[in-house]
């Protein structure tokens, strides 16, 4: 089986609704979508705006179009009036290549997102320094690996657009 395909969500609300929205999605979000089939969903609050950064794994992007997903979320009347509120959105999937564990062994499959805090690099490869896993794998894995509070390092490319 593939690596999950990541999606990752990104908005900013203001602080008034910040803690229903925290509550939401913890009791009633988080819940109903790994029900309907994603593999996982984790919050995660950000030091900059936009704030909120929202993490799931899915078996495929096709999930976000079929009916049972898109009633599920016409049913939850919370979610439009708390994304109204919000002053920036947007909605990412990426395909993860290359999974390394903890130790800096690369993995055959990839294990279920964890972890307190996520760190997320954006980056450009020069082609002079090869592939971007090589570079990678040289660059970041190598320098970190073995680290006690690093859990794994993955790989993950924007290759498709949001199907919605």
């Amino acid at each position: 089986m593939p690596a999950p395909i990541i999606y990752i969500t990104r908005g900013q609300v203001p602080d008034e609704f910040e803690r229903l929205r925290r509550d939401w999605y913890i009791a009633r979000h988080s819940t109903d979508v790994v029900g309907f089939g994603f593999l996982s969903a984790r919050g995660f609050r950000a030091e900059t705006e936009p704030q909120n950064v929202n993490i799931y794994e899915l078996p495929s992007a096709e999930l976000l179009t079929e009916p049972g997903y898109i009633a599920m979320r016409k049913a939850d009347t919370f979610s439009p009036s708390v994304m109204g509120s919000f002053t920036y959105f947007s909605a990412a999937i990426y395909a993860q290549d290359h999974v390394w564990n903890a130790a800096g062994k690369l993995l055959d499959k990839a294990p279920s997102f964890t972890g307190m805090a996520v760190s997320l690099l954006e980056f450009d490869i020069d082609p002079a320094a090869g592939t971007a896993p090589a570079w990678f794998e040289q660059a970041v894995v190598r320098r970190w690996a073995g680290r006690k509070d690093v859990l794994s390092f993955r790989l993950w490319e924007q290759r498709f657009e949001h199907p919605l």
